[in-house]
């Protein structure tokens, strides 16, 4: 592995992580795709996306339910089938799927 740090890595600006990690899933599904090797990893890409789009949810500094459904919208509702969250993340996935609950959303994420 090899590592840098440096000012504007995302330590200190959260939205340059975010932007740099969607640019770098992007890319390696861009690369499977032209090298026809995307079908042996569409399970592992749905699961990456969801765990990036989470962030918008989850994370304090991003919470934008928003963002969470502009961002891949192939994979809204994929979490549905991939059992990597709690059953109150799930809830907070489902409230941000539909805009007519924005209200109970963002009470619950201000809850902790």
């Amino acid at each position: 592995y090899h590592y840098n740090i440096g000012d504007n890595f995302y330590s200190k600006n959260p939205e340059n992580y975010f932007r740099v990690m969607g640019k770098a899933i992007t890319e390696v599904e861009n690369y499977l795709g032209t090298h026809d090797d995307i079908a042996h990893y569409t399970d592992a890409l749905t699961c990456r996306k969801l765990i990036y789009k989470s962030k918008f949810l989850f994370e304090n500094l991003l919470m934008d339910d928003k963002r969470y459904r502009e961002t891949f919208p192939e994979v809204n509702g994929s979490w549905r089938t991939h059992k990597l969250f709690s059953p109150k993340q799930n809830l907070l996935f489902w409230l941000a799927e539909h805009k007519s609950f924005h209200f109970i959303f963002v009470m619950l994420r201000k809850r902790g």
